[in-house]
């Protein structure tokens, strides 16, 4: 293996230098996104759940408008169509 580094010159060692430094950043910058989207979703979820609680559609769906990540755009799409929804019991 070091031997196909060596033949690569110093190009193979420059792409080994960036793909462990890619390596080393990406669980760090994955936790932080996470927790911000997770923290601004956790804060909207309560309005969401009490706008529909009163059948307030309508708001419920601008409170998932000004709110960005995937829990909103999931939620405003389940909102939508609300009506279609049929649950039965197991």
């Amino acid at each position: 293996m070091l031997d196909l580094v060596q033949k690569g010159g110093p190009l193979m060692w420059l792409i080994i230098l960036c793909s462990i430094t890619a390596a080393g950043n990406f669980p760090g910058e994955a936790s932080l996104s996470s927790q911000s989207v997770q923290s601004r979703s956790e804060t909207c979820f309560v309005g969401w759940l009490t706008f529909c609680a009163t059948r307030n559609y309508a708001e419920a769906l601008q409170e998932c408008a000004g709110t960005p990540g995937p829990v909103a755009r999931v939620a405003h799409a389940v909102i939508l169509h609300h009506e279609r929804a049929t649950f039965r019991a197991a």
